[in-house]
């Protein structure tokens, strides 16, 4: 799954601003939910995505620079 999120993120691990996700900043949680959970997972239940999203970020809440492939990873091993 891992080597799969990889591939898919390959322009974004590219980009070293978009390399992490800010799991304290409310819009970017949003924008993981609306462009990762909603459109490349297909879960359409807000609530179910919202709270899938939250969780990984409170996961992750030790590591200051939270890569998104990891993130990525979590949210999507807990939501399928």
């Amino acid at each position: 799954i891992l080597s799969e999120l990889v591939n898919n993120l390959r322009l974004v691990i590219d980009n070293k601003d978009a390399l992490h996700v800010a799991g304290s900043d409310a819009s970017e949680l949003e924008t993981v939910r609306k462009n990762f959970v909603a459109k490349k997972l297909g879960i359409d239940d807000q609530e179910k995505g919202a709270a899938a999203v939250t969780s990984v970020a409170e996961k992750m809440s030790g590591i200051r620079m939270k890569n998104r492939a990891a993130f990525y990873y979590l949210l999507k091993t807990s939501l399928t």
